[in-house]
């Protein structure tokens, strides 16, 4: 299923993040990036991948801000 890829790899990357990592935001990282429909509405395709939009809130406290990742379509592992 796309929403559990995207999920597992957009909780990776942020928890790599050393600002959202050295906080206490994990538990809200794992909500804001739980496989729904609703936490990955945000999304655009590029050449490079997929970027996804998180709002604040989403997946830290509203002073981190909004932010985004790119995942690149290699990691997803589609058969197109």
């Amino acid at each position: 299923n796309i929403l559990i890829k995207l999920s597992n790899i957009s909780r990776e990357e942020l928890l790599r993040n050393k600002v959202l990592s050295n906080s206490d935001v994990k538990e809200i990282i794992m909500d804001g990036t739980s496989p729904k429909t609703d936490n990955f509405k945000r999304l655009a395709l590029t050449d490079e991948g997929i970027i996804i939009f998180f709002g604040r809130y989403q997946i830290a406290p509203y002073y981190f801000g909004d932010y985004n990742i790119l995942i690149p379509y290699s990691k997803l592992n589609l058969n197109i």
